[in-house]
């Protein structure tokens, strides 16, 4: 039987947590990682790909928090207060799963 999951990431200023779950709301696997702020928004982003190439399970579905204003229409950050590299990032089509 496949197992159907969920992909949980928070995107922080100080830390970035990943999280697959299955759909009874149990935890498979999780990470947290200390935010390097000094390789900004592109060191999150590898650490970020990093932990999804090691998942156990392919999810079906992704949730992202991030720790700024997003534009919900277009899956766009509008600015980071916390981390440089982020302005006008494309955020939704970054965790499309293929």
């Amino acid at each position: 039987m496949t197992q159907t999951c969920f992909l949980a990431v928070e995107i922080g200023g100080t830390k970035l947590q990943v999280a697959l779950g299955d759909e009874e709301g149990h935890l498979i696997q999780n990470w947290r990682f200390a935010v390097e702020k000094a390789r900004g928004a592109e060191g999150i982003r590898q650490t970020l790909q990093a932990a999804v190439r090691e998942l156990s399970v392919r999810p079906v579905a992704a949730g992202v928090g991030f720790g700024g204003p997003v534009d919900w229409k277009t899956g766009k950050i509008v600015v980071s207060h916390q981390i440089e590299g982020w302005s006008g990032f494309a955020l939704a089509p970054l965790y499309v799963i293929e």
